[in-house]
């Protein structure tokens, strides 16, 4: 039970994915400051000052909540992240967003 739950995604206030269990995203984010938040009954975020050509990782959890899981939300390091989307399946973002090619890719992702 609860191997199907996931959480939406956003950049601000535009919805950039959905995260199911054991899967990760890749979503290119233009340089400057973003905000992204995962919710279900509750909503967390994180802020990352995003620099060309760099790559971050966000590490997407479900914890316990009165209903459904409370996602948590971690900034991984770019050593670390490689190694912890071996196993996960790619999602692919849907409704166009993706990028600017000049831009950081940050990478949302969610472990087993």
């Amino acid at each position: 039970m609860g191997m199907a739950v996931g959480f939406g995604v956003w950049d601000g206030d535009r919805k950039i994915g959905g995260l199911p269990n054991g899967s990760y995203f890749v979503y290119d984010a233009a340089p400057g400051t973003h905000t992204f938040s995962a919710s279900t009954e509750v909503k967390k975020t994180v802020t990352i000052n995003v620099k060309p050509g760099k790559t971050y990782y966000i590490e997407g959890t479900l914890g316990m909540g009165a209903f459904v899981g409370r996602p948590e939300l971690t900034i991984v390091s770019e050593k670390q992240g490689p190694g912890d989307l071996a196993g996960l399946k790619r999602v692919r973002l849907a409704g166009g967003v993706t990028s600017n090619k000049s831009a950081s890719k940050p990478k949302e992702y969610r472990r087993v």
